[in-house]
């Protein structure tokens, strides 16, 4: 039983891993290459700041973020955060690899349902838990990512999320945090 376990979670990793490779229709455009161009030069502005650490990494965690809400939004851009995540080891390049697959898959599943959302605002993250290690080269964040999005045109037309706090692992590499692992808490 065990075995047919691994099997099936393998399956389910190696079909969300090719669904990084596939393209959705085009139908409505959320995110353009300016914004996530202008998300990045901002990331690396604050990682080569003098800002604190703590500040740094919420920079990281928030950028993670607002990406994946920016790219819920479009079906003709789809901009990877590759760049926010930590590559220093085996696991932590599956994970980049896995995390942005499964956005995809889900994005793909969204489409398919016709529930994609036309816009994202009031991105305001809850910060429970924010933990810089004693060498300070790796940290732990718990925090609530809270999002609107609008579905249609009107303001009235909101869903609002936020209902799971997400629990980060990151590095510091060159300087720059970056993200080694998520998971969420149900």
């Amino acid at each position: 039983m065990k075995r047919v376990s691994r099997t099936a979670a393998w399956i389910v990793i190696i079909a969300l891993l090719m669904a990084v490779g596939v393209e959705r229709p085009s139908r409505a455009s959320g995110l353009d290459s300016s914004a996530s161009d202008s998300l990045l030069a901002t990331w690396r502005i604050d990682q080569t700041s003098d800002m604190s650490d703590e500040v740094k990494i919420r920079a990281t965690v928030d950028a993670f973020f607002q990406l994946d809400y920016a790219n819920r939004t479009t079906t003709t851009v789809f901009t990877s955060r590759s760049f926010l995540m930590a590559a220093d080891t085996d696991a932590a390049r599956t994970f980049a690899r896995y995390t942005d697959g499964l956005l995809k898959y889900k994005i793909l599943c969204w489409d398919a349902l016709d529930a994609l959302p036309i816009g994202y605002e009031e991105y305001g993250p809850e910060y429970k838990e924010v933990t810089v290690d004693a060498t300070g080269s790796s940290a732990s964040v718990r925090v609530l990512p809270i999002c609107t999005f609008r579905y249609d045109g009107t303001q009235a037309s909101k869903e609002y999320w936020g209902y799971q706090t997400h629990v980060l692992t990151l590095h510091k590499v060159d300087g720059k945090w970056l993200i080694e692992f998520e998971e969420t808490l149900d």
